[in-house]
């Protein structure tokens, strides 16, 4: 293959890597678009703390909201509500159940 036609297939090819991207990137994600809660990969919390209250799914505003967030607290850390401070086995069962839905567990709801 002469040089020219290679830089053309090349220049196709990075094209079509960016235009992949670009459409990934303005796709919504699954859980968005679907209301399911996202598993969270490491550290629940800073896994969770990526996202704006805009960016959850209404199955996750749902989980938070039984742990007392809403939009305004969750933008604002000066106001966090009364289950953040609370350990595990201080949780109701409700509380406790949107927690493991969000990817928690005793010990990492406890460490956070």
């Amino acid at each position: 293959m002469n040089s020219k036609i290679k830089g053309i297939v090349y220049l196709f090819s990075i094209s079509m890597l960016c235009a992949m991207l670009l459409v990934s990137l303005s796709t919504p994600c699954k859980a968005q678009s679907t209301g399911e809660i996202r598993k969270p990969t490491g550290s629940p919390t800073e896994f969770w703390d990526k996202f704006l209250w805009t960016e959850l799914s209404p199955a996750e505003q749902a989980a938070w909201k039984k742990l007392g967030w809403n939009e305004t607290n969750w933008e604002s850390p000066e106001s966090v509500p009364i289950s953040a401070a609370k350990q595990w086995k201080q949780l109701s069962d409700d509380e406790r159940s949107a927690a493991l839905s969000l990817g928690y567990n005793e010990n990492s709801w406890n460490k956070e």
